[in-house]
C-alpha cells in the first residue's frame, strides 16, 4: 500500500492526520494533470484522484480499518476490510507455498533467480528500514505561497527526487501528526504478512526529513526527471462528514482479487468492463 496515497510520494508525504479537531484539505497537481484533493480529519482520510481509473476516490477509516474505493464514473464502490486483507494474506501464503514446491524441481540457477526475486519472505517487502538522506541544494523558493528550501533526496544511497521542503518549524505539520495513519499502515501491512519497517517507507522518510515537501520531482535511475508535483493549496478547518462517505445511490461490488467466496455477497450488479 505504499502507493495508496498517489502522487509520486508527494501526496503520501502529506498524509497529516491533525490532532485536535481541525481538518486539512490539500490540493496537489502533477504537471498538467487534473488537480487531486486530499482530505484528512482525525482518523479519516480521502484522496480524490480524477486522473486515476477505476478508483477515482479512496477513503480510509483508520478506526474501523476499512478502505473504500469509489468509481464515480460507474457509480460503484468496493470495500477492503481487515478480514478481507487477512483472507488475501492466506491466499498469497498459499501461492508462495505452491511456488516453493515448484522451485524444488527447477535447475539451481533458475531457482536462485526466483528466490532472489521472491526475497526471504516469499516476495514480501522485508529487510532493514530504508535510509534517507536530504542534501541541501542551497536554494530557497516560494511555491504557491509556501516558502521552501530545495533538497536532493536519496534512498539507500540512490538519488530519488528533488524536493522543495517547508521546514517543520513553519508549522504546516509536525512529525507527531503522522502517528495515527502510520499505525494504520503498519497494521494493514501486517495483515498482508509484510513485516518490514521499510514497507512504511513514506513514514521512515518523514522521520528523517527536514520538513514537508511542497514540490517533488522524481529522478529515475538513468537520471531522467519526472514531472513536478506541487501543493497548490492547504486549508485548515472542519470537513463535512459526507466527504468521507460513499455518495448515495452508489452500488457496492466485490473486488475480483478476493477470489471465490471472499468479501461476502454482491450488493448489486458487478461493474461493467
Amino acid at each position: 500500500m505504499r502507493n495508496l496515497v498517489l502522487g509520486a510520494g508527494l501526496a503520501g508525504a502529506l498524509l497529516v492526520p491533525l490532532r485536535a479537531h481541525a481538518g486539512l484539505t490539500i490540493t496537489i497537481q502533477r504537471g498538467s494533470d487534473p488537480v487531486s484533493t486530499l482530505y484528512i480529519e482525525g482518523d479519516q482520510f480521502k484522496a480524490d484522484e480524477p486522473k486515476h481509473e477505476p478508483a477515482t476516490s479512496v477513503i480510509v477509516d483508520a478506526k474501523t480499518k476499512n478502505i473504500v474505493m469509489v468509481d464515480a464514473s460507474k457509480r460503484t464502490y468496493t470495500e477492503l476490510t481487515e478480514e478481507d486483507r487477512k483472507r488475501m494474506r492466506g491466499q498469497m501464503d498459499a501461492m508462495r507455498a505452491q511456488m516453493q514446491e515448484r522451485m524444488k524441481n527447477m535447475p539451481p540457477a533458475q531457482r536462485a533467480k526466483m528466490e532472489a526475486m521472491m526475497g526471504p519472505s516469499g516476495g514480501a517487502d522485508s529487510g532493514k528500514p530504508h535510509v534517507w538522506k536530504f542534501e541541501s541544494m542551497g536554494q530557497k523558493k516560494t511555491i504557491n505561497g509556501f516558502a521552501c528550501e530545495m533538497y536532493r533526496v536519496s534512498e539507500d544511497g540512490q538519488l530519488q527526487a528533488e524536493q522543495c521542503v517547508s521546514p517543520w518549524s513553519a508549522g504546516l505539520a509536525k512529525k507527531s501528526d503522522f502517528a495515527g495513519i502510520q499505525k494504520f499502515v503498519q497494521s494493514m501491512t501486517a495483515d498482508f504478512g509484510v513485516e518490514r519497517t521499510g514497507s512504511s517507507s513514506i513514514f521512515n522518510r518523514l522521520e528523517q526529513a527536514p520538513g514537508i515537501p511542497i514540490s517533488n520531482v522524481q529522478i529515475e535511475e538513468d537520471g531522467k526527471r519526472g514531472e513536478e508535483s506541487q501543493v497548490k493549496s492547504i486549508k485548515r478547518g472542519s470537513i463535512p462528514a459526507a466527504v468521507f462517505q460513499v455518495p448515495a445511490g452508489f452500488t457496492k461490488t466485490e473486488r475480483p482479487m478476493f477470489g471465490p467466496g471472499a468479501g461476502g455477497h454482491h450488493h448489486g450488479p458487478p461493474p461493467g468492463p
